[in-house]
């Protein structure tokens, strides 16, 4: 079977490299792509499943065989004329495998067999090009140039460099091909001016840095070394651009623009197609309509109300429907399970508690059948929340659990923190303001790590002034708010208390104080305080 073939069959592919792909898997309920795709240098199509599923596993949820996954082999006529061989071999010369080019530009990889030559590469040892002549040069501590494809390794050796180049062009590079290099006084890569050869000599830079071979990454201002040279230009020239190089060291922490065009280019299709697949719903329509589709992956939504306003009853009812997508993490250091368990009992059946009070008036065996079916509905749905109840929970806590469950079930939707000022350490030499402020960046570096949205809340101040509005200030910091994606408020407004000291909300709604993504919003909702309950408003 073709390569191109075989992407048809899947779904939510994603091209990151010539012969190089990420996919669903079909041979598990896959929200995160986690199946890589590849070719290999004998033209077999090679899977693997970070969340573990066999081969054979998704070939046939596929429909296929393990004899699909070899190349289609095409009549000899269809490669073209051949116009160039490249011989690869052991350190005594000893033929291993040739790379054939066709034209027009088309590459095989052959081995002698006694009788001729064969496709089948299978358990040859994989060398570099020019072998002999670089292992020498590596125990006199000379200069290899590292180029990608034969042609412009042959193009440097002429100008007079020890050159060499891996089998497959970019994307290709070994381990054992680091080793063949290591003793060399430097090494320089020349890639091709494009984002695939980018990020093929940023992997050849990073797997020499790791043996301690110096490295110079050098991209020329043209396609490629052979055009370069073709173009009249010699090898003082290109001695001078060698020297004038700095030493590739890795940086961290950084990725390159072009780098991350890709996912952004991914993003906008979804977006554009209405599929909202990685997004994370909340349970309110209209709410994730203003938030693009739900809360989003690797970002950090701040949620702030006061004390008694509402915000385990929102993070509880998120977590419901965020389940939808994946595992969910609820971290709840001062409610236990058992008690947002019956949270949503009461939410679901949509039944007060003191409905079942004996001092009560109503039908308290109508409630307690409607409460018995909400609890067995919760129980068969068995839906993926891991609750975190620990009362001195920390941030460690919470990535440590949050590691876990993504690695058990090969992906983590939501993490909901319930609340900031519950995990943030307590240092008498660190200021509060900035204990609570490092929850933000833990949780932002949480959710790209894990590739999941991660929800905050946190308690805020009401601060009122007589000529000004009801503002709401962060308990504790402001960093919380500085650092997070999307920063929303529940603001509840309450009757006055009646004769017996009861009141009731008035007016329920989320305000958007900040949203890199959007813009702010003011969505009003209708909020049952005794039932646990969000919905949304009739008025909005």
């Amino acid at each position: 079977m073709r390569y191109d073939g075989f992407l048809s069959r899947l779904e939510g592919v994603h091209r990151t490299g010539d012969d190089k792909a990420t996919a669903k898997c079909p041979a598990h309920d896959d929200q995160r792509a986690s199946l890589s795709v590849g070719i290999g240098g004998d033209g077999r199509i090679l899977l693997k499943c970070f969340a573990g599923c066999e081969t054979l596993a998704i070939i046939k949820a596929l429909g296929l065989t393990m004899a699909d996954l070899m190349p289609a082999r095409e009549p000899k006529s269809s490669l073209g004329e051949i116009v160039d061989t490249y011989d690869y071999v052991d350190e005594r010369g000893e033929p291993l495998y040739q790379v054939v080019r066709y034209a027009p530009k088309n590459f095989r990889q052959r081995r002698p067999d006694g009788n001729g030559w064969t496709w089948n590469l299978e358990r040859v040892r994989r060398v570099l090009f020019r072998l002999p002549t670089v292992i020498e040069t590596a125990k006199k501590g000379g200069m290899v140039v590292v180029c990608e494809g034969e042609k412009d390794a042959l193009t440097v050796e002429k100008l007079g460099y020890v050159a060499t180049t891996n089998a497959g062009g970019a994307g290709k590079w070994r381990p054992e091909y680091t080793a063949s290099l290591s003793g060399c006084r430097g090494v320089v890569v020349l890639p091709h001016r494009d984002e695939p050869g980018r990020k093929h000599a940023e992997a050849v830079a990073r797997s020499l840095h790791a043996r301690n071979v110096p490295v110079k990454i050098v991209e020329l201002p043209v396609k490629d070394v052979t055009d370069w040279v073709a173009a009249g230009r010699v090898k003082d020239e290109l001695d001078a651009i060698i020297k004038a190089a700095a030493r590739w060291t890795p940086i961290t922490g950084l990725r390159m623009l072009h780098d991350a065009v890709p996912d952004a280019v991914a993003n906008l299709e979804r977006f554009h197609k209405g599929d909202f697949s990685r997004a994370i719903p909340s349970g309110l329509a209209s709410l994730d309509c203003r938030l693009g589709g739900g809360l989003q992956r690797g970002q950090l939504l701040l949620l702030g109300a006061p004390t008694g306003n509402g915000k385990t009853t929102i993070v509880s009812q998120i977590a419901i429907s965020a389940a939808q997508r994946g595992p969910v993490l609820l971290v709840s250091p001062e409610m236990s399970a058992g008690e947002l368990a019956e949270r949503e009992i009461i939410r679901r059946s949509r039944t007060r508690k003191y409905a079942r009070a004996p001092w009560g008036a109503g039908d308290r065996t109508d409630a307690k059948t409607r409460h018995e079916s909400a609890a067995n509905a919760i129980g068969d749905e068995c839906l993926p929340i891991a609750i975190l109840d620990k009362p001195d929970a920390t941030m460690e806590d919470v990535d440590q659990a949050a590691s876990d469950l993504h690695k058990q079930n090969g992906g983590l939707s939501l993490v909901l923190i319930d609340y900031a000022q519950q995990v943030a350490p307590i240092d008498p030499k660190t200021p509060r303001y900035l204990s609570v402020g490092s929850i933000a960046t833990k949780s932002i570096e949480l959710a790209r790590r894990l590739d999941c949205a991660v929800l905050v809340a946190s308690q805020v101040n009401v601060v009122k002034e007589r000529s000004s509005p009801t503002s709401y200030v962060f308990r504790e910091t402001a960093l919380l708010e500085h650092k997070a994606h999307t920063v929303l408020l529940f603001v509840v407004e309450w009757s006055t208390p009646d004769e017996d000291g009861d009141r009731y909300v008035k007016d329920a709604r989320f305000c958007a104080s900040k949203m890199r993504n959007g813009s702010c919003f003011d969505l009003p909702v209708k909020y049952t305080p005794s039932l646990y309950l969000i919905e949304e408003s009739a008025s909005r």
